[in-house]
């Protein structure tokens, strides 16, 4: 039960990681935007 919680996590902690990598840049400029707006 831990050990499956485990491989989840870090699974999605590396797929979280390299979509950041991946839109880090694209994903500034969109957040700029949307806070601009606010």
């Amino acid at each position: 039960m831990v050990k499956s919680f485990v491989i989840c996590f870090y699974q999605s902690f590396i797929t979280f990681n390299s979509f950041f990598l991946y839109f880090s840049f694209n994903s500034v400029l969109i957040w700029k935007e949307c806070t601009r707006t606010f």
